[in-house]
């Protein structure tokens, strides 16, 4: 996600506590900043990303 961030600094990594996520590790650049979800299995759920006014959302869908 390119945009306004603080000075880069180490990943973060973070438990998922629920049934698609395992974790999630957040790293930041000057610029930049990358969010990685590590997901259970090997298909990934529906998404969908949204663009709100500051903040991103992304839904996962959990399978049927």
């Amino acid at each position: 996600i390119k945009g306004p961030t603080e000075a880069a600094g180490a990943e973060e990594s973070f438990p998922g506590g629920d049934q698609l996520v395992s974790m999630v590790h957040v790293s930041r650049d000057v610029g930049q900043l990358r969010i990685v979800l590590d997901l259970f299995g090997s298909d990934p759920p529906a998404y969908s990303v949204h663009r709100m006014a500051d903040w991103i959302m992304i839904r996962l869908r959990p399978p049927a």
